[in-house]
Formats: structure tokens, C-alpha cells, sequence
């Protein structure tokens, strides 16, 4: 009976300090996009990067995933500190509007090393960015390699086309007009 009395006590101590500590568990979403159906849960787009793990701590506002849609991307953000439990969708797999994509804790749980999530984080963000600065640059060097296209066509023009001289072909004398009749010239389609 002493044994009874003392397991009940231990019993109601740890239930105690157990509901001291509220951990709140939720769904992370994908967003819906706003449009006149209200009821519908159309496709989004497809998981792109994937940026936590399960255990993974998180921080409020991070990007823990972003989807690609036909448009633009989509950054799926923690809405609380916590630690990820549970990650529904697999990067390249396709996300519908509202469908849950992380089961997130929003209490740390004790022993969470903060300063690696920080330090991955970091790493992740710093990746992101380098990404994003190779892309812009490509697309730099594309339209260079566009306009040098372009000033060869109109520098080597006159050499090929003797009506360019011709009063009749004086319209000719502009650049995109050279550079629409050189093309026109070589067989390749042009437009006004």
C-alpha cells in the first residue's frame, strides 16, 4: 500500500511537470492562390528544394521548402520556432493548394542544438543565393551573346546586299530594318 501510495505520487509529479511544458504540433500548409473557386484544392507546383529534415530545429519566418509553379516560387516558411517532425512530401514530388507538406513541434525539444540548424541554415541560404547570382549572370551572358549576334549581322550586311545603295532600298539604312532584311536574306523568318 506505502509502494501504491508512493508510485501515485510519482505518477501525478511527472504528469505535472509533463503539462507544465505545452508542445503545440501543427500542419505547415501549402498556400491556395486566391481565385473565385473557394472550395476547389487545385495543383500548386512541384517541390523544388527542400530545406529541413525530420529533427531539424527551425526558426519563425525560415524557408523550410520552396515549390516551382508554372510562374514563380513559392517560399513555405515556419509560422513558429520548433522542431520539424515530420516531412509529408519528397522534393520533386507535386504539391496541391492547402495539402500539408511538414508536422512541425513549435516548443523546442530539450537538448536541440540550435547553433548547427543555424549554421546549416546559414549554409543553405548562402547555396540559395550563389544559385540565384549564376543564373542572373547566364542570363547576362546569353543577351551579350544575343546583341553581338545581332551587331555581326548588321556589320556584315553591306558586304552582302548591293540594293542597299539603291534609292528604292533607302529604308534599309536603319539598323533593325538592315538586321530584319539580312535576316530576311540568309531564308530566316522574320517579323515586323
Amino acid at each position: 500500500s506505502a509502494s501504491a501510495t508512493a508510485s501515485a505520487s510519482a505518477t501525478a509529479s511527472s504528469s505535472a511537470t509533463a503539462s507544465s511544458v505545452s508542445f503545440r504540433e501543427r500542419d505547415i500548409c501549402a498556400p491556395k492562390w486566391p481565385r473565385g473557386d473557394q472550395h476547389s484544392d487545385a495543383e500548386l507546383g512541384t517541390l523544388a528544394e527542400l530545406h529541413c529534415a525530420r529533427g531539424a530545429r527551425v526558426r519563425e519566418y525560415e524557408v523550410l521548402a520552396v515549390v516551382e509553379t508554372d510562374k514563380v516560387s513559392v517560399d513555405i516558411k515556419a509560422p513558429a520556432d520548433g522542431v520539424v517532425l515530420q516531412v509529408y512530401v519528397a522534393e520533386g514530388e507535386v504539391v496541391m493548394e492547402r495539402q500539408p507538406v511538414f508536422r512541425l513541434r513549435e516548443e523546442a525539444e530539450p537538448g536541440a542544438d540550435e547553433q548547427a540548424a543555424g549554421r546549416e541554415w546559414a549554409r543553405r541560404y548562402a547555396k540559395r543565393r550563389e544559385d540565384e547570382a549564376a543564373e542572373e549572370a547566364a542570363a547576362q551572358e546569353d543577351e551579350a551573346a544575343a546583341a553581338a549576334e545581332e551587331l555581326a549581322y548588321a556589320t556584315r550586311l553591306p558586304a552582302t546586299a548591293e540594293a542597299v545603295s539603291h534609292p528604292a532600298a533607302a529604308h534599309l539604312q536603319q539598323p533593325d530594318a538592315l538586321i530584319r532584311w539580312a535576316r530576311a536574306a540568309a531564308g530566316e523568318e522574320v517579323t515586323a
